[in-house]
């Protein structure tokens, strides 16, 4: 799901006019999975100055780019803060976690678990195309081709 469904649902899903602080709290539970891709891409681009090209094509394939996913996006780790906003009934850490737990029914990435980063990452089971080392993509003016660590 991209970051801006992602915002859209999780606060259609838990934000309540009546409960204070649910509102924000689903922006950001919605937002925070996204927000390393975001800083990364932006330093990357404006602050280090590297081509958009690298930053997009090898850069966010990288290992040490995808570690950084695999955290942000971690099933167990949102699902133990989950769990803490429930056993303490804070409702705004509730709807946090389960905001951005959302997408992760469909899509998700297991974190500590090394050698399931690859095999279940994020978008590859919907297009196995892009799971080869190299694959081509038509596109309206000629053919791109996208390079994805398997």
């Amino acid at each position: 799901m991209n970051t801006p469904a992602h915002l859209i649902f999780a606060t259609a899903a838990f934000a309540k006019p009546e409960r204070k602080g649910t509102f924000l709290a689903a922006l950001l539970g919605a937002f925070t999975p996204d927000f390393s891709l975001y800083a990364m891409v932006f330093v990357s681009l404006w602050v280090l100055e590297i081509p958009a090209s690298t930053v997009f094509n090898d850069l966010y394939y990288s290992d040490n780019w995808q570690a950084v996913f695999a955290v942000d996006n971690s099933i167990p780790l949102w699902f133990l803060m989950l769990l803490v906003g429930l056993l303490a009934r804070w409702r705004v850490v509730m709807v946090l976690a389960a905001a951005a737990l959302l997408p992760k029914s469909a899509f998700c990435m297991v974190y500590p678990s090394s050698s399931l980063i690859y095999n279940i990452q994020y978008m590859s089971p919907a297009f196995p195309d892009l799971v080869s080392e190299t694959s081509s993509l038509s596109t309206g003016e000629g053919t791109s081709t996208y390079k994805r660590k398997p």
